[in-house]
């Protein structure tokens, strides 16, 4: 307990399931708790933290924006002077067979799933390089590198976000 004291996180798609379960255990080591999500029900999440007695706010962000996801990292840095921490978890599965997937929703699996790391990455890096300290966790999955029938645009979009943050690693070590 308290491990991560005075510690800023931003989850995002923190709302519910994986994004929520690590929101809660960063709180639970003491961190404040910035739940980012597309969906309204955030504040379910904010809720749970706040009644444990840690600190937590949500963000109502579309992580495929970038004037969404700027806004949130500078009104993040403005409260709470800084990003310790940031989860990228949030994203977009679309599953079925390749020719029945529409150009929208493999668009939109690819907004969100690989530009939205790349724009949380890129600001939230800014502030961490200029506080010399920080951690980046980009949730991935095993179909990264493993393919599985009917998942070919979150398939790609895994496979691409795995790349991100190997190539990130190395940029930033």
């Amino acid at each position: 307990m308290g491990k991560l004291n005075k510690k800023i996180a931003i989850v995002t798609g923190a709302a519910r399931g994986i994004g929520r379960e690590v929101a809660l255990r960063l709180a639970s080591e003491g961190a404040t708790i910035i739940v980012v999500d597309v969906a309204s029900d955030g504040e379910e999440t904010v809720q749970a933290i706040l009644s444990a007695g840690g600190e937590a706010r949500a963000e109502i962000v579309d992580v495929s924006q970038n004037d969404q996801v700027l806004k949130m990292i500078s009104s993040t840095v403005e409260l709470y002077g800084g990003v310790d921490i940031l989860v990228n978890n949030a994203a977009v599965e679309i599953n079925g067979p390749l020719e029945d997937t529409t150009e929208e929703d493999w668009d939109r699996v690819f907004a969100v799933n690989v530009k939205g790391i790349f724009l949380t990455c890129k600001y939230a890096l800014r502030i961490m390089k200029n506080q010399e300290q920080g951690c980046i966790i980009n949730i991935g999955s095993a179909v990264a590198v493993k393919g599985f029938p009917q998942f070919a645009a979150y398939s790609g979009s895994k496979g691409a976000v795995l790349q991100i943050t190997r190539s990130l690693a190395l940029e930033v070590r």
